[in-house]
């Protein structure tokens, strides 16, 4: 317990006790950090530089979860909130060919299973969902959900090229638009998603100038830099929602999706030391892999280039990780995805022949949850484990099962077969589609 005081000292979290919520089973907190990984992370604890998630690891259970190829957002993230394959929920890749044959995001419209949120409903549980990947157009569930298409069309319309009603169809209720809309318009006045603020405010190096003065000549070489500035803008974002659910007190689940990490991996290996990356990058196409000890060295340095930003999202996780302290509530934070260094250069997608996709994370604190105990986890373990804390039968059709094996306390597993969705029509939005498009392609996922 004094690890957790001591984080919540150092980024100034109250310990009021005014947040607890009796409820018949405690709530569950989800923070879903996309590509983050224990390669990366476990350097930095053994610096003691991150000490929340030490914390996590020394005081729960952990896991290096499994995942699956094609590690694609879109397709993993619904797997974590249905518990299932993509060939049984639907969403099998990043875009699919419209009646135009044009290529455009998911909307949430293809999911043909409902997920963790719907299967909270059945139950007359309330769930927020902020920003989960293919929420858009947001489930009509008790609660609150801020589809993964409010940011984009938030900061459209803030700075003047887009009509504030075209928010409202990306929230549900829609009456929580108009409370939503306030925050941000003030947050737009008062500058707080410049750029130049946000790098400031957040304690991370300004990349895109740091690119330019590494390389001059080369300054439209990495395509992620020009819209960098609108993936710190969601992430500030994402931020203000959670601060401002957290405090509603009216949920039995609460989820939060990050995309900042993996964001950043995309391009971070631009920032080791030169003649560092210049030996690493002769990896790539080459014939030969990098050894074990090759690996170990570079996931070294590159967690020195990625800790500004895990520090960053610390403050986020140190305040949920205090609430659900105080609450005696269960906390998972989760990734989808590592990152390994190959031939094919440091990603998670398109690895060579026999490469096993990187493992995500998972930690888990809980009032019954053994503390430093690692443990065996997928993916698909996520969901039916959020059902068994909250006391529900888990999906019969699941490809996970509820992670018994940490918890001290422990009662029958019951099963039944969720149906039931909650699925709003999608509404044609070009403009929306056409920016989502752009960030695809910046990352390489599409061409």
């Amino acid at each position: 317990m004094a690890v957790w005081a001591a984080a919540a000292l150092m980024f100034g979290v109250s310990t009021s006790a005014s947040c607890r919520r009796e409820t018949r089973t405690p709530r569950v907190y989800v923070i879903g950090l996309d590509g983050a990984t224990w390669d990366i992370i476990d350097p930095l604890i053994a610096q003691g530089k991150l000490p929340v998630f030490k914390a996590l690891k020394e005081e729960g259970a952990w896991a290096r979860l499994r995942t699956f190829d094609p590690t694609l957002s879109a397709v993993v993230w619904t797997s974590i909130a249905t518990g299932k394959t993509m060939i049984k929920h639907g969403i099998v890749d990043w875009t699919f060919v419209n009646k135009h044959n044009l290529q455009v995001p998911y909307s949430s419209s293809e999911k043909r299973v409902p997920s963790i949120w719907e299967m909270m409903d059945e139950h007359g549980l309330r769930s927020v969902v902020l920003n989960w990947f293919v929420t858009y157009p947001p489930d009509a569930v008790s609660g609150v959900m801020v589809s993964d298409s409010f940011s984009a069309a938030a900061l459209k319309t803030l700075s003047g090229k887009g009509d504030p009603e075209a928010l409202i169809d990306t929230v549900y209720p829609p009456e929580e638009f108009p409370k939503l809309y306030v925050i941000l318009s003030r947050m737009n006045a008062e500058g707080a998603l410049k750029y130049p603020r946000l790098v400031r405010e957040m304690e991370i190096p300004d990349y895109i100038a740091e690119f330019k003065t590494r390389y001059p000549e080369d300054v439209k070489r990495v395509p992620i830099l020009s819209v960098w500035p609108s993936f710190l803008a969601y992430d500030r974002i994402q931020d203000t929602l959670v601060d401002h659910y957290l405090e509603e007190n009216d949920y039995d689940l609460f989820l939060a999706y990050y995309r900042f990490p993996d964001v950043f991996f995309h391009f971070a290996t631009l920032f080791l030391e030169k003649e560092y990356h210049d030996r690493i990058d002769a990896f790539v196409g080459a014939p030969v892999e990098p050894s074990p000890e090759v690996l170990d060295e570079f996931n070294r340095k590159m967690a020195e280039v990625a800790w500004p930003i895990l520090r960053e999202k610390e403050a986020l996780l140190s305040k949920v990780v205090e609430r659900a302290r105080l609450e005696k509530a269960y906390l998972l934070v989760v990734s989808d995805h590592g990152f390994l260094m190959s031939s094919k250069g440091y990603t998670h997608y398109g690895l060579p022949d026999g490469t096993p996709p990187p493992d995500g994370i998972l930690a888990l604190i809980g009032p019954d949850v053994k503390p430093g105990l690692r443990i065996e986890a997928s993916v698909y373990d996520i969901a039916p484990t959020i059902l068994y804390l909250k006391g529900l039968p888990v999906g019969a059709d699941m490809d996970g099962k509820p992670l018994l094996e940490p918890l001290t306390v422990r009662r029958p597993v019951r099963t039944a077969l969720y149906t039931r969705m909650r699925h709003q029509p999608a509404k044609e939005n070009p403009e929306l589609d056409k920016k989502k498009l752009e960030e695809l392609r910046s990352l390489g996922y599409i061409k």
